[in-house]
């Protein structure tokens, strides 16, 4: 008997690669912070404000012994969801880096990149209401 071997009985000379994908996480967190923050601001502004009247109009502005919910959604808007889109590059440049055969996600980029922008709209909203609680705390109100 011959050595050789039928060539499709032969052993395969390097396993083959799997296909892995990028963690979907940081899109996972960035809708939530967005999410949670967006019913931050609502709350506030429908149930935890006073009116108050800058520029000739009247705004609902926290009160300020709930001026720690302002904190928080500008903590998740846009600090987080710009945390988390940098969190998606890195991700998808290292898993790239490792293993050419990954699957990239470039929509998750671009959702993150459209939260983000939203983020900063709504993580204005946060600001004018953390402005007048502050500025009432350092005494210039």
């Amino acid at each position: 008997m011959s050595k050789l071997q039928h060539p499709a009985r032969r052993a395969p000379s390097a396993p083959p690669r799997s296909h892995a994908s990028v963690s979907p996480w940081p899109v996972i967190f960035g809708c939530a912070a967005t999410a949670a923050s967006l019913i931050i601001a609502v709350l506030v502004a429908v149930f935890l404000s006073a009116p108050s009247t800058g520029l000739g109009i009247e705004i609902p502005i926290v009160r300020s012994e709930y001026a720690w919910l302002s904190l928080l959604g500008w903590l998740l808007t846009p600090v987080a969801v710009i945390a988390c889109y940098g969190w998606d590059v890195i991700g998808q440049r290292n898993g790239l880096r490792r293993n050419r055969d990954i699957v990239l996600q470039p929509a998750w980029t671009t959702v993150l990149l459209t939260l983000s922008g939203v983020g900063i709209l709504i993580g204005v909203w946060h600001i004018l209401n953390l402005s007048v609680p502050l500025s009432e705390w350092m005494g210039f109100a």
